[in-house]
């Protein structure tokens, strides 16, 4: 018999309370250059130059509310992905997000 272990959302913080929050707003260059390997200034040079491409959709009264709020959370979810080679699980828990929806 196999057993599956898997993470639900119910058992993350929300993704204005997650891990990546806590380091975009207290983190300094050397903590947030060893996930992004950018520093704090060259992430928002980046950052700027991506939120005029990447669109996030204001959440309806139906449906599902987004799961990212922020451009500073897609592109530190994609740059956290490349730099740093991490499994579904871990990004999950540092961005609060299930790993279905990564």
């Amino acid at each position: 018999m196999r057993t599956r272990h898997y993470m639900t959302s119910h058992c993350l913080d929300t993704p204005c309370e997650a891990a990546w929050m806590i380091l975009y707003k207290y983190g300094h260059d050397t903590n947030f250059c060893s996930d992004t390997s950018l520093t704090w200034a060259a992430f928002h040079q980046r950052l700027r130059r991506f939120s005029r491409f990447y669109y996030i959709l204001r959440p309806a009264s139906k449906g599902r509310p987004a799961n990212l709020r922020y451009h500073h959370q897609a592109l530190g979810l994609v740059l956290c992905f490349y730099v740093g080679s991490m499994e579904k699980s871990t990004l999950s828990m540092q961005f609060g997000v299930p790993p279905s929806t990564l």
